[in-house]
């Protein structure tokens, strides 16, 4: 067995801090493109000196402090030491340690903007960064024509991003609650189309604003499974779990009129249809093609349009389902279940189906501006159990913003 003799090096010249990136580990075959810096600032040699590590690759930069909100709250309880071997000599140096937290800094475009518009007299009309990309393009080197390239295509202009961010807060501001609402004035809400001042409450959530005719109409096919189950079927799904156990308890009390099982199964399958993309994992979206193929397409082309976004990979295009628009969809699956059963809504199964938190839940039911009603029974063995239910009642309110209040200092 080998023996090293340590030796602890000491004083703050010496010091080694340890990067640590916040946004993952970096591998071992891309550290020769990383190139990091430190900055310490001078003053009393009795405090701790504020250091700053700058690294930058070709595509991000980072910034780490040992002060400030971004500092480490590890070296507040222990100390960390670095330790080098000499594996010759037989000997270790020890040296004092700190962990810098490597944040990824985001460019400043009103910044680049200022300096892209310092012009040099005497060489045309082009800016500074013009100039820049020029000398690049003409000598730099491999990796800096890289760099410089996924840089333009990535380039978003600080007037373009001060557009768009006007033009949504136009379109919220021009909303108008006293008016029946379109889809052509409804950007910002999540919300289906509804009328807040509906007579009924059919009257404020009609079908069509969840399921346009020209989407029913092509259930036809795909709702025929529904249309024929039998209470035998039905018990088979329900033991291998093939359909939600909401859509299950309708299915076994579907109308014999011919009419109503038609129009309660093409409404059932679409459902089935949302909570199947409500549940869907977030990995399979990346495929390309991420809905099944025995879909309607024109089901497929809603629920992409109104659900999903396509984002560029680099390869390809992908469809994702960011938060905001889950969010969406379980509204949408609400108002269509509330459709259902008449718009008192229970909710236990619904619940378990979707996987959704008490919270969660609570928050959707007051979304749609229903009212969430909670019963307490006693099972027969002894076990209590609450049975929850939605119920839309009228007029329609909806949920106010209230501001979070201080904590009280002790």
């Amino acid at each position: 067995m080998a023996v090293v003799t340590a030796h602890v090096v000491t004083g703050e010249c010496y010091k080694k801090n340890i990067a640590h990136f916040t946004n993952g580990e970096i591998k071992e075959n891309h550290t020769d493109g990383l190139s990091v810096g430190q900055f310490i600032k001078a003053g009393d040699e009795r405090k701790r000196k504020h250091t700053i590590l700058v690294g930058e690759t070709e595509t991000m930069s980072y910034v780490g402090k040992n002060f400030g909100p971004d500092a480490s709250k590890a070296q507040s309880y222990c100390r960390y030491y670095v330790g080098v071997v000499d594996r010759k000599r037989g000997k270790m140096r020890v040296y004092d340690s700190e962990i810098i937290q490597m944040v990824p800094k985001q460019p400043d475009f009103q910044e680049e903007d200022e300096r892209s518009q310092i012009a040099l007299p005497a060489n045309g009309d082009k800016t500074y960064k013009q100039r820049i990309d020029d000398l690049t393009a003409n000598f730099g080197s491999k990796k800096k024509k890289q760099a410089m390239g996924s840089r333009l295509r990535n380039e978003i202009h600080g007037e373009a991003l001060e557009k768009s961010l006007n033009s949504v807060v136009t379109d919220a501001a021009s909303q108008n609650k006293h008016k029946p609402v379109n889809k052509d004035n409804q950007q910002s809400t999540l919300l289906p189309v509804y009328y807040k001042d509906g007579e009924t409450p059919k009257d404020v959530y009609p079908l069509e604003s969840v399921l346009n005719q020209e989407a029913m109409d092509s259930m036809m096919t795909p709702a025929q499974l529904f249309y024929d189950s039998n209470k035998k079927q039905i018990k088979e799904w329900n033991v291998k779990e093939e359909y939600p156990k909401y859509i299950l308890n309708h299915l076994s009390v579907l109308p014999s009129s011919t009419d109503q099982r038609w129009y309660k199964s093409k409404i059932l399958m679409y459902l089935h249809y949302l909570m199947n993309v409500f549940m869907k994992p977030t990995k399979d979206f990346r495929t390309k093609n991420p809905l099944p193929k025995e879909w309607p397409d024109k089901v497929k082309k809603q629920i992409y349009d109104d659900f999903t976004l396509l984002a560029d990979s680099g390869k390809r295009e992908i469809r994702c389902l960011p938060s905001r628009l889950k969010d969406k969809l379980a509204l949408h699956i609400l108002v269509l279940c509330l459709i259902l059963d008449e718009f008192d809504l229970p909710l236990n199964d619904l619940q378990r189906d979707l996987k959704l938190g008490a919270k969660s839940l609570d928050s959707y039911v007051r979304a749609i501006g229903c009212k969430m009603n909670i019963k307490k029974i006693t099972a027969e063995l002894g076990e209590k159990l609450e049975i929850k239910s939605a119920i839309l009642q009228l007029p329609l309110r909806f949920p106010e913003a209230i501001p979070r209040k201080a904590k009280a200092r002790r």
